[in-house]
């Protein structure tokens, strides 16, 4: 399993953000299962972008 642990030790070395954090994690994601891997179950990606008003 690619698992949360994975995930959060990713995220922390990842400092891209939007599109680039969501290529990065799929990347990453296909490193882990390798080639010919048949898929399963579903893949549900979101990423969110926190933008903040400076007024």
């Amino acid at each position: 399993m690619f698992g949360s642990p994975r995930l959060r030790s990713l995220l922390s070395e990842s400092p891209e953000a939007g599109m680039g954090l969501s290529t990065t994690l799929v990347e990453e994601l296909e490193r882990f299962t390798g080639e010919g891997w048949d898929q399963e179950d579903d893949i549900t990606l979101l990423t969110l972008e926190c933008s903040r008003n400076r007024s």
